[in-house]
């Protein structure tokens, strides 16, 4: 009676049970299957990673006694530099044009692939090479290899610069008009005694300044802005590294009397911000003055709160309106 209970299954579970029973039997299969499998000879495992390391650059093959190939072609004299996953092979010397010479030809002279390929890329984007020196520029040449090949690089007549058909008078006068011309780029620094207004000169009117470029000349013209113009030219000491020996070559037209003025009842928190003379936490104590006390008359009243020392209000004194 118990046995015949035990097998008194729903319909549905037995056909779960059945389903668990054919996977068991499915996995013993295969375990036993890998178990009786013929295992692979040192031989066969050997030769297969032979064949792969030949697919992959970079690997290189050993043969007996654990000698490569690469270390055969180390030994020997004159062989060539390739450290890119090729075979190795000696490197020839002879006469060649780099405008023309095909990958062929740049990897019997001893070039590394990435050398070739950067050979190749630079001709195809148009470049030449003029003269032998320019050689000297392909990527990761060193001065061994370039002294090498150096006396045997040969430009065709159709790549030489055209000037060389020139008279070497007409040379001269080619070279003096390029010199010229790049002086004339470049302004003319002004002579002790010259000055110019720092309230209305540009950045090429700086350039002109000793010890002033590009860069110097961009700072004064952006930090003008940002002031609302300049009232000392000690204001230009605020920007740091300035060259202090450009400051007798300037000068105030007006005294500083023109700078641009904020009023500080109407702007905004962000607007009174901008300014490089109110820091966020003074901008945010103006705006709480005139929310709770009203309009602001004079600095004095900025002057009572802790944020603004005498130095800030005297430095606002020039920018600021009621």
């Amino acid at each position: 009676m118990f046995f015949r209970s035990l097998f008194m299954i729903h319909h549905s579970d037995r056909r779960v049970l059945l389903v668990l029973l054919l996977l068991a039997v499915v996995v013993t299969g295969v375990l036993l299957w890998n178990d009786n499998a013929p295992v692979p000879s040192q031989q066969a495992m050997t030769g297969k990673v032979t064949h792969d390391s030949l697919a992959l650059p970079g690997h290189r093959q050993r043969g007996k006694g654990g000698v490569t190939h690469a270390d055969v072609a180390g030994n020997r004299p004159g062989a060539g530099a390739y450290a890119d996953g090729y075979e190795q092979r000696e490197a020839e010397t002879f006469c060649f044009d780099p405008n023309t010479a095909d990958s062929a030809t740049l990897c019997r002279l001893g070039l590394s692939r990435w050398q070739v390929n950067d050979i190749l890329r630079y001709r195809a984007r148009g470049g030449v090479y003029m003269q032998a020196t320019e050689f000297a520029r392909v990527y990761r040449l060193t001065k061994e290899q370039y002294a090498r090949l150096a006396p045997y690089i040969r430009i065709a007549d159709r790549f030489r610069p055209a000037a060389e058909l020139l008279p070497a008078s007409a040379q001269k006068r080619a070279s003096a008009r390029t010199d010229s011309t790049l002086t004339a780029k470049r302004p003319m620094k002004l002579r002790v005694g010259q000055q110019i207004a720092l309230e209305s000169c540009d950045t090429t009117q700086l350039k002109s300044v000793p010890g002033i470029g590009s860069y110097w000349a961009g700072r004064i013209v952006d930090y003008r802005e940002r002031l609302g113009g300049y009232y000392d030219l000690s204001q230009l000491e605020e920007l740091q590294g300035f060259p202090a020996e450009a400051l007798p070559y300037l000068y105030l037209e007006n005294g500083g009397k023109d700078t641009r003025r904020m009023n500080v009842n109407t702007l905004t928190l962000n607007q009174l911000h901008k300014h490089p003379y109110i820091s966020f936490r003074q901008a945010r104590d103006i705006i709480d003055y005139r929310r709770r006390h009203g309009r602001i008359d004079n600095l004095a009243q900025l002057a009572l709160l802790p944020s603004f020392s005498p130095d800030d209000i005297e430095r606002l004194s020039h920018y600021v309106e009621y």
